[in-house]
């Protein structure tokens, strides 16, 4: 069968240069054949088999992506919500972070600026607090952030979180440190940049 160039795109289209139609045309043909069957298991009379693909990544990309942080007193946090991920009981494989800080923001009462530190998590709950803990950092734990450097982040530990009730929400939660921004104060940090999370979702199990 003489292959048809359907895009520019296509890799067998980039073939077309190198070998002729024909060559082309019959590893179209045994791609064909493969494609829905080459992961797929099967089952016996009497079983039904249903079948998924567990493990998907998320990339969430973001430019000048705006949180306000404050406080009463003590630390100030703030939060922003990415997106959602799956319900189930998820396996967290891989979690990177590589985010840029905007200090800059023209409503900013009293600037955070490149000298101050604080911390960031991910979590499924927005924070209320100045310690980010529990399912405010269930997805990533709470690690340390000067704000004059770049986050960037690689988790590889895999962990498992039961997400089952609902549809997880995904937030993005820092906090500044206490010394660094006035009581009652709201500034606004911009955020650029990326956080990609690789999840394996088991499902809903007891």
């Amino acid at each position: 069968m003489p292959y048809e160039r359907i895009n520019e795109t296509d890799p067998l289209v980039m073939l077309a240069d190198l070998i002729d139609n024909d060559t082309i045309g019959a590893i179209q043909t045994g791609l064909e054949a493969l494609e829905g069957t080459a992961f797929e298991g099967t089952a016996e009379a009497g079983v039904t088999l249903t079948q998924s693909v567990p493990t998907r990544q998320f990339v969430f990309s973001f430019t000048d992506l705006e949180v306000t942080i404050g406080n009463t007193t003590g630390i100030s946090f703030g939060s922003v919500q990415l997106g959602t991920l799956p319900q189930g009981q998820l396996r967290v494989d891989s979690v990177m972070v590589d985010v840029a800080f905007g200090l800059e923001n023209v409503g900013n009462v009293t600037p955070v600026d490149g000298d101050d530190n604080g911390d960031f998590a991910l979590g499924t709950v927005a924070t209320a607090a100045g310690a980010l803990t529990s399912t405010e950092a269930n997805i990533l734990a709470s690690t340390a952030v000067a704000y004059d450097t770049d986050i960037a982040v690689e988790n590889v530990t895999p962990k498992t979180v039961d997400l089952q009730a609902a549809v997880p929400d995904l937030f993005l939660n820092i906090t500044v440190d206490d010394a660094d921004v006035g009581d009652g104060a709201d500034d606004v940090v911009e955020l650029t940049g990326s956080v990609t999370v690789t999840v394996t979702n088991w499902g809903f199990v007891a």
